[in-house]
């Protein structure tokens, strides 16, 4: 076999005497002697073809290419086409004056480098008249040399069209054109042909790649220009999946969310990690403005924040440093919109490159009118960043890859940049490196290229292509660590500690979820998945089952499988790693882009289905109908609609009862604002006798919203079941950790509620005033009682903690105090009797439970009652049980084993106790009793100096 017909074998594309085609060569900086080349080129077509070409050359500064035919009319004049026709730049303006040609193809080449004759008989032998409108032919010479790219063969109808666009180069190059091509989402098939390139060998590349500047007219003319202006047919039927409206409609709703979103997040509520993310921020900053000599971001033993790489909060700090700007956290809600609104455009841009305009369009849309996104794009300063760096790099490795084999670096720096941010947020951003090499591999041996796989040529740019993707990691790499002082000390070895450290999270909290208080190391796998499912609008769910469903050729197919593993992924790594999480989702906010891509997808692919009218107005009805729910969602809530369940958990309403809501403490800001306008203000409180607000928030937050009225406020934390322990006139409590039991039985909001911040009708914040404060009182007479041994006070304090309970009977932590104090006396049946009423209403606090085991622990002892024993053995199982990390439960049963005799059990409970809480100082104490006991005195001595500095 030949190695013509082998390399026609190899792309499928057999001989057919009867293709007929038309030439077009643009003109760039030609010479006359490039025409010349022409023109022999020309002369040595065969005789059989004489009717099946006709040349067009395109000059937009007309009368170049008429002097230069004039300089070589003897070359020329032997010329076997019928014509060659100039297209001058008025008759580029208008499709009309584009001459009919019979040709169903256009080849599309250069006349500037053409310095051998082209064998234009070859074109002849391929049959590829039925090339749809949509796809194109990228034209590969290919002689044992190195691949040169300098043209396509386009239907004539898509050539036409190129035709019919204004061109703003006085010396058209095919790069002009280039622009146009690209940007109407044609798709790209490289071909073989089998002969020397007859360009001159440097530079050729450059042809078909755009300059990053001198497109701005093409832009205007493209996405606005060509909206007010009557569409002929050609560009009509080119761009039927792109018509003009829509790519003004892409415009508009990319600027109006750049613009309204980080307006409207001016207005979010501080989120639950925000100060501590802006504390560490402002020391990294003074670890690069001391020159490295400030090195407090380099540990944090509490937040472990140093882990993180602070790009986002150092860039916010630096920000409202430089300008001075007074209110910190609005400035940075404003920059965190702004950063939302470009991972909207990037994923709007992502599908339109993938599916067209309309595709961008939806996905923009279901992006901006996801409550929980749009929550989050306003006040997470980590997520939504990450999530930004991971769309931004994804959109950029598409277009990288779209463009092979040719390479284009520009968007390789841009891959490169994106990598260095997503790492610069957060170490789990080195998941995109491997990414790039996956993708970029299969994309090489999956899609149709002019050269067999495997062969010496196909190593050669595989070969190159590598070595581009190792220099976007290595590059990326050392990027992402210039804003990250703790890496900086180990480049190579902090990073991946902050890694080993982020996939085994000790910071432990306490979620709801189906109705249970579980630890978020203790979550089931089911978790993640689920908190996805019921808090996604219903269309995007659709959405992505129709890309799945509904893409059938091999080239959407490879694009859906990108964003498919690169949603499903992290997931499917989190569930296997066991990774602590909380917080619903918001870890894997990053995933959500992508998967509002595909669902824009899929909703397009859905719409092309079938080209009925009726059924296309049907599909348009149900998108609107479904995205009605949650964009209401949104305009009721604003701006704490980040808490959002879709039709299938029942809505807030029900999901309220089963899951966390308010997990980011948003609706602490309407609570303070109006206890500040309704309360503060009006109060002649001073320093000397200011008003007492508690909350179950971090005291920086309240700091923050107060910090104006601080000559006025004192603001003491309490944990929301603590609340009686304390000395307070006015509280502000969010509903997270409150029982799930206590919301379905309108226990929440607690008693002297006299504001609460709604969301679709449940309470989520609540505003309290106190008007009894016998439950703190009681408690501290309590504290007296023990301190000096005196009965007295412990009757009195039992009697003002029985006056408040008579006032609010759901007052818990006065409960547990008075059931304390009736086991200070002895009577443990009222103790009892008091702590089963608490469990009444509270039916699986484990603080009950544990402290009716201590009861029957500490009669038992008294009265030697081995059953009580046992019986109190079991309740403090029976609250492991709830939560085996309560170190309390642990402490007692180490007591109980001790009353038992078995010292080795006893022991094995402290240090369990110890496990789960360091700062345990009795269960020491009584491990160095056990220790002494056993002969080994200096350990225990050890252990109760340490226990001492507790």
């Amino acid at each position: 076999m030949s190695r013509n017909k082998k390399q026609l074998r190899e792309t499928s594309i057999p001989i057919d005497k009867n293709t007929s085609f038309r030439f077009v060569f643009t003109i760039g900086k030609s010479r006359v002697e490039n025409l010349k080349v022409l023109g022999e080129s020309v002369s040595r077509i065969k005789k059989e073809f004489n009717d099946q070409l006709d040349i067009l050359i395109i000059d937009s500064h007309d009368g170049q290419a008429a002097n230069l035919i004039a300089d070589s009319q003897n070359e020329l004049g032997n010329l076997v086409a019928p014509n060659i026709k100039i297209l001058g730049n008025d008759s580029l303006q208008d499709a009309g004056e584009i001459p009919q040609t019979k040709s169903s193809l256009s080849v599309w080449l250069s006349l500037e480098g053409l310095v051998n004759p082209i064998n234009f008989n070859d074109f002849f032998r391929y049959n590829i008249s039925h090339l749809p409108d949509t796809e194109y032919y990228l034209l590969n010479w290919d002689n044992k040399g190195p691949l040169v790219s300098t043209g396509w063969i386009l239907t004539t109808l898509s050539s036409d069209f190129l035709l019919s666009r204004p061109v703003f180069s006085k010396l058209p190059s095919l790069s002009d054109y280039s622009w146009y091509l690209k940007n109407n989402n044609l798709t790209q098939t490289p071909l073989a042909i089998q002969q020397s390139t007859p360009y001159q060998p440097s530079g050729i590349l450059k042809n078909l790649e755009l300059k990053p500047l001198g497109n701005i007219k093409r832009w205007v003319d493209w996405n606005i220009s060509s909206v007010f202006r009557k569409q002929t047919p050609t560009e009509i039927l080119s761009t039927s999946s792109n018509p003009p409206f829509s790519r003004a409609l892409f415009i508009l709703i990319a600027a109006l969310s750049l613009i309204i979103l980080p307006l409207i997040s001016y207005n979010a509520g501080i989120s639950g990690d925000e100060e501590k993310h802006y504390m560490q921020a402002e020391k990294v900053y003074n670890y690069f403005a001391t020159d490295g000599k400030d090195t407090t971001s380099l540990s944090d033993e509490k937040y472990k924040l140093n882990y993180y790489g602070q790009s986002f909060d150092l860039l916010t700090f630096a920000v409202i440093k430089k300008l001075n700007i007074e209110n910190v956290y609005e400035a940075r809600h404003v920059m965190n919109g702004a950063v939302g609104a470009l991972a909207v455009l990037c994923s709007g841009l992502l599908a339109r490159i993938l599916m067209g305009n309309f595709a961008g369009i939806i996905t923009m849309l279901l992006l901006l009118f996801s409550p929980g996104f749009l929550g989050h794009a306003m006040n997470n300063p980590l997520d939504i960043p990450f999530a930004f760096g991971y769309i931004f790099t994804l959109l950029q490795l598409v277009r990288f890859l779209k463009r092979l084999p040719l390479i284009n670096y520009g968007i390789a720096f841009l891959i490169t940049l994106g990598i260095a941010f997503t790492i610069s947020i957060r170490i789990g951003g080195l998941l995109l490196i491997p990414y790039i090499f996956m993708f970029s591999g299969l994309y090489l041996l999956l899609r149709p290229m002019p050269w067999k796989n495997f062969t010496a040529f196909w190593w050669k740019i595989a070969g190159k292509g590598l070595l581009v993707l190792a220099g976007i990691t290595v590059i990326s790499y050392f990027l992402s660590l210039l804003p990250w002082p703790y890496a900086l000390q180990s480049p190579l070895k902090n990073p991946f500690a902050a890694m080993k450290m982020m996939e085994n999270i000790t910071v432990s909290l306490r979620v709801m979820f189906e109705g249970k208080i579980i630890w978020s190391d203790s979550l089931p796998a089911s978790y993640i998945p689920k908190s996805i499912f019921l808090s996604i609008p219903i269309m995007v769910m659709a959405g992505f089952l129709m890309a799945l469903v509904l893409i059938r050729k091999k080239q959407n197919a490879f694009w859906i499988f990108l964003l498919f593993f690169v949603v499903v992924f992290p997931v499917a790594y989190i569930i296997y790693k066991e990774s602590n999480v909380y917080g619903a989702w918001r870890h894997l906010l990053f995933i959500y882009p992508p998967m509002v891509v595909m669902a824009g997808i899929g909703m397009q692919s859905a719409f092309n289905a079938w080209k009925n009218k009726y059924y296309r107005i049907a599909v348009l009805a149900v998108f609107i109908g479904s995205m009605i729910n949650p964009a209401a969602h949104i305009l009721r809530n604003y701006p704490n609609h980040y808490i959002y369940f879709n039709e299938i958990a029942g809505g807030v309403k029900k999901a309220y009862k089963k899951y966390e809501t308010d997990y980011y403490m948003v609706s602490l800001k309407p609570g303070t604002e109006w206890i500040i306008e309704n309360i503060v203000e009006k109060s002649d409180a001073d320093s000397a006798n200011p008003i007492r607000i508690v909350s179950n928030a971090p005291s920086d937050i309240m700091n923050y919203y107060f910090r104006d009225y601080k000559h006025k406020v004192k603001l003491p934390y309490t944990r929301y079941y603590d609340r009686g322990l304390y000395d307070w006139d006015y509280a502000i409590f969010f509903c997270n950790y409150i029982d799930p039991y206590q919301i379905t039985h309108n226990i929440w909001p607690p008693k002297n509620t006299i504001y609460t911040v709604t969301l679709d009708g449940v309470k989520i914040c609540a505003v309290v005033k106190r008007e009894n404060k016998n439950d703190h009182y009681g408690f501290e007479m309590l504290n007296d009682a023990i301190r000096f041994r005196d009965n007295a006070k412990l009757d009195e304090s039992i009697q003002l903690m029985e006056n408040a309970l008579e006032y609010d009977k759901h007052n818990e932590i006065t409960y547990l105090n008075i059931a304390q104090a009736y086991i200070l006396r002895e009577e443990f049946d009222q103790a009892r009797k008091k702590l089963n009423t608490l469990l009444g209403f509270y039916p699986n606090y484990e603080k009950a439970i544990n402290l009716i085991g201590y009861s029957y622990l500490n009669e038992g002892e008294i009265y030697n009652d081995k059953a009580k024993i046992e019986r109190a053995i079991s309740l403090f199982n029976e609250t492991i049980r709830i939560n085996f990390k309560f170190a309390a439960a642990y402490h007692n049963l180490g007591l109980a084993n001790l009353i038992k005799g078995d010292d080795t059990a006893a022991f094995n409970y402290f240090q369990k106790s110890i496990d789960n809480n360091p700062l345990a100082r009795d269960s020491y104490f009584m491990m160095a009793n056990i220790l002494e006991k056993r002969g080994d005195p200096q350990q225990a001595k050890d252990i109760r100096e340490y226990a001492s500095r507790l």
